[in-house]
C-alpha cells in the first residue's frame, strides 16, 4: 500500500469515528478539492454549567471605525448562559494527512459573530500549534473537543473562573441572541433526555415531559395536566403548584407560562382569574358588578376616610373597572346620587305593606296598580326566600369571625378553622380562638361553650346499646359453655 493509500485508510477511519460521536458538527461531507479535501465542521460550544457572560464594548484600540461606537458611557451586559452559539470551522487536508502534513487554509467564524477578531486569530494560531504537537496523527477530534467544552476560551483571554468577557460593538442586541440561542440548546437536551414523573412514576423522554421553571423538577404532560386542570376546574387555584414534596411544603406556585403549557389557554384564564378573585376577597369591600353579563370585581373607590360616626353617602358608589357601570353598592342599581334613596329600601317597604295586607283587598290593589302585579310578586316571592334564607343561617350556621363567610356545621366538635381565611372560632358563640391553643376556649369556665354539643352527645349515647356477654350465648349452650374447662382460662 503506498503512503497516499495509508493516509486515505486513516482519514476515512477517522472520520468515521468523529461522525459517530459528534454528529451534529459534521454538517456536510469531506469534499475534494485542488489542494486535498476540504471539510466544515459546526462546533457548538457546551459550558456544562452555567457561566456569568458579560458583554461590554470593546476597548478604544480595539475598535475598528470609532464612527459606529457611541461616545457616551454604556454600562456592561450581563446575562448567564450553559451554551454558546456554535464556530464554524473549515480547513483543508492535504493528500498526506495525517503522516506528512497538517491542515491548511484554515478559517473560523462564529454564529452572531460574538467572539472578537482578536480572539479568532489567537485561536487559529492555537489550532496550528496543535498540530505541531501531535504530527502524524489525526487532529480533528482534539480540535472538535478543545472548542466545544469551551477550553479554548480560556486560553484565548476570554473566561476567567466563571466569569466569560466578551467584547462586541452592539451588546445590547447581542444579548438577546445569545439567550434565545441558549434557551434552544437547554431545550433540545431537555427533549433528548429520558426523566423519571414523580407522579406516575413513568421514564419519559423530556419532549413527553414538562420543566417547571421555578424550580426545575419534572414531570410528564398528562399527569401535570390531570393534576392541575382538576384544580383549576374546582377552583382550588392554591394548589396548583409543583407536585414535588419539598416544593408542597414552601408551597412553590406554578409560573403561567408553565401552566399554560401543561393546560391550554382555556385554563390559564381561568386559573388567573380564580387567583385574582383570590386576591380580591381579602379586601372586604370588594363587591360584584350587578350586571349578569360582566360580574367583575369592584373595589371601593380610594378616598379621603372620615371619622368614624360621620356618614359619607359617596361611600355608595361604584364603578366597574371592565364595563364602566356606575351603580350603587346598597341597593345594586345604576347610580342614583346621594339625594336619592335607595330603591330597594322603597321595594322592601311595599313588600312589606303587600304581604300585611289581605287577599284581594284595596291595599294590595293599589300596589299592584301602581308597580304592576307580575313585578309585585316576583319582589315577594323574593322577599319571602331571603327571609327563608336569613332565618336558615340564623339558625343553621355560624359566621367566620375574620371575614364573615357562613358555615354549617354536619357534625364533629365546635372548634372550626375558616377554609377561606384560615381563622380559628369556636362554632358555638362565635368568637376567635387561639390557633395555637384553640381548645383553652372550651375548658375556661367563664364561659358556656363544650367542645361537643350536649345534643350530639346524647343522640351517640342513644345509638350505643351495650350488650351483654350472656346475649351471645344461645340459651341451650349456656351449661355447655361453663362446662368447659378453659372457660376459667379465658376469664383470667
Amino acid at each position: 500500500m503506498s503512503q497516499r493509500d495509508e493516509c486515505a485508510a486513516l482519514f476515512t477511519e477517522e472520520w468515521e469515528a468523529f461522525q459517530s460521536i459528534y454528529p451534529d458538527s459534521v454538517t456536510s461531507a469531506p469534499e475534494a478539492c485542488l489542494e486535498g479535501t476540504r471539510v466544515q465542521l459546526e462546533l457548538p460550544i457546551d459550558l456544562c454549567e452555567d457561566h456569568d457572560v458579560i458583554l461590554q464594548y470593546p476597548a478604544r484600540q480595539d475598535r475598528l471605525d470609532e464612527s459606529v461606537i457611541p461616545q457616551k458611557p454604556h454600562n456592561p451586559v450581563g446575562i448567564r448562559l450553559t451554551h454558546l452559539p456554535p464556530l464554524l470551522l473549515s480547513f483543508v487536508l492535504p493528500s498526506l494527512y495525517p503522516l506528512e502534513s497538517g491542515p491548511n487554509h484554515i478559517s473560523l467564524h462564529a454564529t452572531h459573530a460574538w467572539i472578537p477578531l482578536s480572539a479568532q486569530s489567537q485561536v487559529l494560531r492555537a489550532l496550528d500549534n496543535k498540530w505541531d504537537v501531535t504530527l502524524g496523527e489525526g487532529i480533528i477530534w482534539s480540535w472538535a473537543e478543545w472548542i466545544r467544552s469551551g477550553e479554548f476560551l480560556s486560553e484565548v483571554g476570554l473566561q476567567e473562573g466563571k466569569t466569560i468577557r466578551i467584547s462586541h460593538p452592539a451588546p445590547d442586541l447581542l444579548a438577546p441572541l445569545l439567550r434565545q440561542y441558549d434557551s434552544a440548546s437547554r431545550n433540545s437536551e431537555f427533549a433528548q433526555s429520558t426523566y423519571m414523573c414523580s407522579i406516575c412514576m413513568t421514564g419519559l423522554k423530556g419532549a413527553q415531559c414538562l420543566r417547571l421553571s421555578r424550580c426545575g423538577h419534572v414531570f410528564c404532560r398528562p399527569c401535570l395536566k390531570d393534576f392541575w386542570g382538576l384544580l383549576i376546574a374546582e377552583g382550588d387555584v392554591s394548589r396548583v403548584t409543583c407536585a414535588e414534596p419539598e416544593c408542597v411544603k414552601k408551597h412553590v406556585e406554578a409560573d403561567e407560562e408553565d401552566v399554560r403549557r401543561a393546560c391550554g389557554e382555556e385554563a390559564v384564564e381561568r386559573w388567573k382569574w380564580l387567583r385574582e378573585k383570590r386576591e380580591l376577597e381579602k379586601d372586604p369591600t370588594i363587591i360584584y358588578c350587578p350586571l349578569q353579563v360582566c360580574q367583575a370585581p369592584v373595589p371601593k373607590p380610594k378616598g379621603e376616610e372620615l371619622p368614624s360616626g360621620k356618614e359619607n353617602r359617596w361611600d355608595a358608589l361604584r364603578t366597574c373597572p371592565r364595563c364602566g357601570l356606575s351603580f350603587c353598592a346598597y341597593c345594586r342599581r345604576t347610580w342614583h346620587g346621594v339625594l336619592t334613596r335607595c330603591v330597594f329600601a322603597q321595594a322592601q317597604a311595599f313588600v312589606v305593606e303587600y304581604r300585611k295586607a289581605s287577599e284581594g283587598s284595596q291595599a294590595r290593589k293599589v300596589i299592584e296598580q301602581r308597580y304592576g302585579r307580575a313585578n309585585v310578586l316576583r319582589l315577594v316571592a323574593q322577599y319571602e326566600e331571603d327571609e327563608m334564607n336569613r332565618a336558615w343561617l340564623k339558625q343553621s350556621t355560624m359566621p367566620c369571625p375574620g371575614c364573615q363567610v357562613f358555615v354549617e356545621k354536619s357534625f364533629g366538635c365546635n372548634h372550626m378553622t375558616c377554609a377561606k381565611c384560615g381563622c380559628h372560632y369556636c362554632f358555638s358563640c362565635g368568637q376567635k380562638v387561639n390557633a395555637q391553643n384553640p381548645y383553652a376556649h372550651f375548658n375556661d369556665h367563664r364561659n358556656k361553650c363544650m367542645l361537643f354539643d350536649a345534643k350530639e352527645l346524647r343522640e351517640e349515647q342513644d345509638a350505643w346499646q351495650p350488650v351483654e356477654a350472656i346475649d351471645i350465648l344461645q340459651e341451650d349452650g349456656v351449661e355447655d359453655f361453663f362446662a368447659d374447662p378453659n372457660w376459667r382460662r379465658w376469664q383470667e
